[in-house]
């Protein structure tokens, strides 16, 4: 991505899952996830990870967030519900963004499901020098093989 007049570009610490934000009137602003991964039993039936804001916004700005499949999950597994993350301008520091995945409780008996989420497409801002940052979320299964049981 070129980099407009008026924007510079920063680091992104892909330690720290972060996309660097760069308004027109300031230095950089960030958003990081708070972690890099995080673990979901599957009959919860949702996953809320966080973005964070690290200083202040100028200028509005937005990012998507994007899902792929790291394991055997499917499409059917789960769905995104957070696919835009907004920042309206003059949002304070610290502050936390949700990106919401929809678990389906299934019924297959199967291993732990792994989702990759990932930040791209900045409008109003460019990703740092890591261009995409990344997060996994484990879905983890709920059912066990159907217990038999003796009648007496």
């Amino acid at each position: 991505m070129d980099n407009p007049k008026n924007f510079s570009s920063s680091t992104a610490y892909s330690a720290l899952s972060s996309v660097s934000l760069t308004s027109n009137s300031a230095g950089p602003v960030t958003l990081t996830f708070l972690s890099n991964d995080s673990t979901a039993v599957e009959s919860s039936s949702l996953a809320t990870m966080y973005l964070r804001l690290t200083a202040t916004s100028t200028s509005p700005a937005t990012i998507e967030v994007n899902a792929s499949i790291l394991s055997n999950a499917v499409a059917s597994d789960y769905t995104l519900a957070t696919t835009i993350v907004t920042v309206a301008a003059n949002t304070p520091s610290n502050t936390t963004f949700p990106v919401n995945i929809l678990i389906n409780n299934d019924v297959t008996i199967e291993s732990s499901e792994y989702v990759v989420l990932r930040l791209s497409n900045p409008v109003n801002a460019v990703i740092g020098a890591t261009s995409q940052c990344t997060f996994i979320l484990r879905i983890m299964i709920n059912q066990f093989l159907p217990q038999q049981t003796v009648s007496l």
